[in-house]
């Protein structure tokens, strides 16, 4: 697994949020507060719940797009929703390693070359600096929606070791 290196801030998708917050039992909050974790104003306004008032109470920094971002998102691109072309705007613009589970845009953002992470190997960091214990990483695996990505054993026994 690549570690995007110290100070390297993350940015997560609509999947990835949505993911993480399925999780349950802290697994966003505790990302949040143990990596830089941010997330584009487009992508939050697809997931309710998590308003900017609990944005801010977990440590998640919430980033504007700018005009020249938003040209760029409104354009279709083959099969990307916008908040999709968002994350990827604002990941490009703003030098963060883009977090998903979404096999397609993580093709995009591979082929655009932009740093970029499965939700699991998240995860996986925490597990290694010590934030995260094994088996609430495993159950949390469990309970993403990784089928997206490949199965949910292949995908537990790669990147939670």
């Amino acid at each position: 697994m690549k570690s995007p290196g110290p100070g390297r801030a993350y940015l997560f998708d609509c999947c990835a949020l949505s993911d993480f917050d399925a999780c349950g039992d802290g697994i966003l909050e505790l990302a949040a507060r143990s990596l830089s974790i941010a997330s584009s104003q487009l992508v939050l306004a697809e997931w309710p719940s998590l308003d900017l008032e609990r944005c801010a109470a977990m440590g998640l920094s919430v980033v504007e797009e700018t005009e020249e971002q938003l040209a760029q998102i409104i354009e279709p691109r083959g099969g990307l929703s916008l908040p999709d072309r968002a994350a990827l705007a604002v990941a490009r613009a703003g030098g963060y390693v883009l977090v998903t589970n979404d096999r397609a845009l993580y093709g995009v953002a591979s082929t655009e070359g932009i740093d970029r992470l499965w939700g699991p190997e998240v995860l996986a960091i925490l597990v290694e600096n010590g934030h995260l214990e094994r088996r609430r990483a495993f159950s949390a695996v469990k309970a993403m929606r990784v089928g997206k990505m490949g199965s949910t054993r292949s995908m537990t026994q790669h990147f939670i070791r």
